[in-house]
């Protein structure tokens, strides 16, 4: 199990940092990432040591497995299973909130810009808008 959880884990990050990196590289030129964390203790130096910690601890479990390491000796893991449920449950009503607050300020950020377009793009922006989509591909397509 400690295998499969390590290969998915490093097949999320070759699939978000590798092969979105390249098809943004390829696309624009530019791969968009910016690594400069900014003078010590900054909100960007923080978020980046942070950001950096997640990735080495995502792989910490699977590579104790994979190494043999024992589990901690007498230590109940009971409290601990038990707050990571109340944790994830948490996590995901958040996680649901925040997803519905983003959908509602693209919402509200879109309505203003289009407006915009469709008066200084005109005939052209109308066709575009028909074709592809506001957020995904095919989907908040312009009514014809």
């Amino acid at each position: 199990m400690a295998r499969l959880a390590r290969l998915l884990y490093l097949l999320g990050l070759l699939l978000a940092f590798g092969w979105r990196t390249l098809a943004q590289w390829r696309r624009t030129g530019d791969t968009g990432l910016r690594l400069d964390a900014g003078p010590p203790g900054t909100l960007r130096w923080w978020a980046e040591l942070l950001f950096v910690a997640a990735l080495v601890l995502g792989l910490a479990g699977p590579a104790a497995a994979l190494a043999g390491l024992p589990p901690l000796p007498g230590l109940d893991h009971r409290p601990l299973h038990l707050a990571g449920f109340v944790v994830t449950v948490a996590g995901i009503g958040a996680t649901l909130a925040a997803q519905l607050a983003m959908g509602a300020s693209w919402r509200i950020g879109v309505d203003p810009s289009e407006r915009t377009e469709l008066v200084t793009g005109g005939a052209f922006y109308r066709r575009y808008a028909r074709r592809v989509g506001r957020f995904l591909p095919g989907l908040g397509r312009l009514a014809g």
